[in-house]
């Protein structure tokens, strides 16, 4: 066969293949390469809350305060160990609120001073009176197996009175439930008994049950310048709150029980309190947990 015939047979045969081949070959495509992913940096850690400074204003208390912050009076003591009575704070005066979950040392004891010589009458006008008609401090602490109450007076309470003209009554209400009214009744003093004692008695206020002389729980002492009732927790619940607020009642008869005439003196300890509109107590223990939202 000639040279030239052969290189075109040799050119049409791999022009057929390529044919052949051209059409069973299927291309791949080619794959698109993933963006490349840039690590997402750690997030913004939240800042820790930390203490910071509050300037006490008209009408505050040191529960109002805890209550604003959502903290407990103990919290609030613990921050501020300057505060040596946890009841009497002043106007402008700078505390330290610490942040949720600081340290929580619940008082034992707690008090308030009582201003001299601010005996009023039965209209609450001012007017005068005998020192152990007048309160010059209010006080409780709490032990783990009584409440011991101290009602400062600015001279010693008589052993005796002669009831044919002169009634005195030393009386301290306590709230254990925080509802801004009292659930006993604590008093001290002469109810018209003959002799002219003076004794202490204990009312249920729910029940009206009243423990008095040999039933009551508890004892009283009659110390210079103070009265100091110690009362047995069994008997009034152990609250993880009390409060309480005081009062003496003096009623001189000049001219006997008959006579018309008659001189009567009252202090009260807080000067403003339970009968009155806006209470005061003198309080001691955390104020109850904030609601949940």
């Amino acid at each position: 066969m000639p040279a030239r015939t052969t290189a075109r047979s040799a050119a049409s045969l791999l022009a057929a293949l390529a044919i052949v081949v051209s059409g069973c070959v299927t291309t791949l495509p080619v794959p698109t390469p993933a963006p490349a992913v840039t690590p997402a940096g750690d997030p913004t850690p939240r800042p820790k809350p930390t203490a910071h400074p509050y300037v006490v204003r008209s009408g505050d208390s040191l529960s109002r305060i805890a209550r604003r912050f959502d903290l407990t009076v103990g919290q609030l003591l613990t921050a501020n160990p300057q505060l040596t009575d946890p009841n009497l704070l002043q106007v402008g005066q700078t505390l330290v609120i610490p942040p949720p979950g600081a340290p929580d040392t619940s008082p034992t004891s707690g008090g308030l001073p009582d201003g001299r010589d601010d005996l009023v009458d039965p209209n609450e006008d001012p007017t005068t009176g005998e020192g152990y008609a007048d309160i010059d401090g209010l006080g409780i602490r709490v032990t783990r197996g009584d409440v011991r109450i101290e009602m400062g007076l600015t001279a010693r309470a008589p052993a005796r009175i002669d009831p044919g003209f002169e009634s005195l009554m030393y009386t301290v209400v306590l709230d254990i439930d925080d509802d801004d009214q009292p659930d006993y009744r604590i008093k001290y003093g002469n109810d018209g008994d003959a002799t002219g004692a003076l004794t202490a008695s204990l009312e249920d206020r729910a029940t009206g049950v009243i423990l008095s002389g040999k039933d009551f729980p508890g004892s009283v002492e009659v110390r210079q310048g103070a009265i100091v009732w110690t009362i047995d927790n069994a008997a009034i619940g152990s609250g993880a709150r009390y409060r309480i607020a005081g009062k003496v009642e003096r009623s001189f008869y000049p001219g006997g029980r008959s006579d018309p005439e008659v001189e009567s003196t009252i202090d009260y300890a807080p000067n403003q309190q339970w009968p009155h509109p806006n209470p005061r107590w003198v309080e001691l223990g955390a104020p109850p947990a904030s609601p949940a939202a």
